[in-house]
């Protein structure tokens, strides 16, 4: 879990510094810089619970959120914020992978009794004259 945490904190600054760089000059405007702005303060409260449960769901509910408001505006944010977005909910969703493996010895294959053999000539012989009928 701390691994996640720092992923937190550093896309959580990573975004800030993007927006006090970014201040007003974006594509969309000064509506989108305070609504990205606003993202980043609601992640950052949201930290807490998320170091404390592991709960991705109210992190991917904001950015959600975000994209919506933007979306029913029809502004179109930033495209380096979209792929910073998409790539923090997604590495914070991967959990750690577990793998259970099981290994038996096989058995020998046991192969039934009283199994009539057929050579492959006779067989060919036998369908010829099934085809003749």
């Amino acid at each position: 879990m701390a691994r996640e945490t720092a992923r937190y904190e550093t896309a959580l600054a990573e975004l800030e510094e993007h927006v006090g760089l970014q201040a007003f000059q974006g594509a969309a405007g000064f509506y989108a810089w305070g609504r990205l702005d606003a993202l980043v303060n609601r992640l950052g409260r949201l930290y807490d619970a998320y170091e404390l449960e592991g709960d991705v769901a109210p992190v991917r509910h904001e950015v959600d959120a975000y994209l919506a408001d933007l979306a029913a505006l029809q502004l179109r944010p930033d495209p380096w914020v979209t792929a910073h977005l998409a790539r923090f909910v997604d590495d914070l969703q991967a959990g750690t992978a577990v793998l259970t493996v099981e290994t038996r010895v096989a058995a020998a294959p046991q192969w039934p009794t009283g199994i009539l053999a057929v050579s492959p000539e006779e067989l060919k012989a036998l369908h010829a004259s099934l085809q003749g009928r």
